[in-house]
């Protein structure tokens, strides 16, 4: 097992449900399910949005690596908005995995037969997510990861290498084709892969995306060096440095 496993399971898209359509398992309201804590006024719900994928199912479906995590509080575990939270409690997921009702990561439990940790949506002996039709944005971006650099300045876009499939895809690619050669290392990713990299970071960068994301900071992971940056999103790192210039400067 890695000494840091990423954070899901990755599967081709499916759709995010509305918080209107998530509705309780066993009857009752929506806040019975999550109380009747008021919600924070300077977030934002994630608007509907599928993240491309790039993986075959039947590849992640005997990976070893993902939804798996050596410590209880590893700061991969993903992140999951209120709506996502109340999704995930409608599904099946219990209430105590989430501490923080306004957005928060997720508690994970002990592997019933192994080491380590699994996150709660995660059924091991089938390696499907128990809440994949709606699960959170954190795990349909995977493998890609919005990470902040080594220099704690710019928000980038990179890929986990602790994804088997995505380091099968670079072996045997020339080093020396520039157009895929990648600034901080010299893994190279497939056309495809590279293809799907862009539409992700397009789909980041969008209006209404900027807006979730600077207020949810914890989807923008510290840096990990063992993640190959892709690119730079200067777009939303000036969102999130203007939410915290904002943050920070004395009220009236």
């Amino acid at each position: 097992m890695p000494s840091e496993p990423p954070r899901s399971l990755p599967h081709p898209a499916a759709p995010r449900l509305s918080p209107a359509a998530c509705s309780p398992t066993r009857g009752g309201s929506m806040m019975v399910l999550m109380g009747t804590m008021p919600k924070p006024q300077h977030l934002r719900e994630l608007p509907l949005v599928s993240v491309p994928q790039g993986i075959p199912t039947q590849v992640c479906l005997t990976c070893k690596v993902c939804c798996r995590f050596p410590e209880i509080d590893s700061f991969l575990r993903p992140y999951f908005t209120e709506a996502e939270i109340r999704a995930a409690i409608a599904h099946g997921i219990p209430e105590a995995a989430f501490p923080r009702h306004e957005g928060c990561q997720i508690e994970v439990v002990p592997h019933p037969a192994g080491e380590g940790y699994l996150c709660p949506a995660f059924d091991p002996v089938t390696s499907r997510c128990r809440i994949y039709e709606v699960r959170p944005f954190d795990c349909q971006l995977y493998p890609f990861v919005i990470m902040w650099d080594s220099a704690q300045k710019m928000v980038v876009l990179g890929w986990d290498t602790k994804c088997p499939y995505l380091m099968a895809q670079t072996q045997g690619r020339s080093q020396t084709d520039s157009s895929r050669h990648l600034a901080n290392g010299h893994l190279l990713l497939s056309p495809e892969c590279q293809t799907i990299a862009e539409a992700v970071a397009t789909r980041i960068e969008a209006a209404a995306m900027l807006d979730v994301l600077a207020a949810h900071p914890a989807l923008i992971t510290r840096y990990q060096d063992d993640v190959v940056v892709l690119r730079a999103l200067g777009e939303l790192t000036e969102r999130v440095r203007r939410k915290q210039r904002a943050q920070s400067s004395p009220s009236c």
